[in-house]
């Protein structure tokens, strides 16, 4: 039974020991270059839905800038999602809306000729105006929230900020050690 949990003892040290990142080990020339950091912005221009940022050397980068520095695919293919989906969103939004535009002016012409109820037309023209209205909304909500992956800062991140924090650190890691190999490369 003793050999039993000092085999197990050794198991879970083993584990805990190989779980552990260990921190990388720089060239002096890498360890002067700013790094990305995450930090809170407090002067903002426009609203933020995350108030925490990704910064390079204090000047805030977008979620498609880090998950490029990081190397991240996956991340990066997260972050594109909603873009790619734009063009449809648009097209069915200006459907909408002209189709409401249609429906409201037949709803007005029915009404000034008297030949359908008044209520009917009426409804039937109002009803196209909250749907054209609807469908304007729509086109502007697809243009504009897709870009805010592109936006620094970033107004509401497509990742958390546990996924924003390893970026960060396999970035500040790739940047790194790119520096490194270009000085052992060229060394003067």
């Amino acid at each position: 039974m003793r050999d039993f949990l000092l085999f197990i003892g050794a198991f879970v040290f083993f584990l805990q020991t190989n779980n552990v990142q260990s921190k990388p080990l720089y060239c002096p020339e890498a360890k002067r270059l700013p790094q990305f950091t995450i930090d809170v912005i407090e002067e903002r221009d426009f609203r933020l839905s995350d108030t925490w940022q990704i910064l390079y050397d204090g000047t805030p980068i977008s979620d498609i800038q880090l998950t490029n520095f990081a190397g991240q695919d996956l991340a990066h293919e997260k972050v594109r999602k909603d873009m790619m989906l734009r063009g449809r969103e648009v097209f069915f939004g200006m459907l909408t809306g002209a189709l409401g535009t249609a429906i409201s002016s037949m709803g007005w012409v029915l009404y000034g000729q008297d030949q359908v109820s008044s209520t009917m037309s009426l409804s039937m023209a109002l009803s196209g105006i909250v749907l054209s209205l609807a469908g304007t909304i729509f086109v502007s909500e697809s243009i504009q929230v897709p870009l805010e992956p592109f936006i620094a800062p970033t107004p509401k991140h497509r990742f958390s900020r546990a996924e924003a924090r390893q970026m960060v650190f396999e970035a500040n890691q790739r940047l790194n050690h790119k520096i490194c190999m270009a000085v052992q490369n060229n060394p003067e």
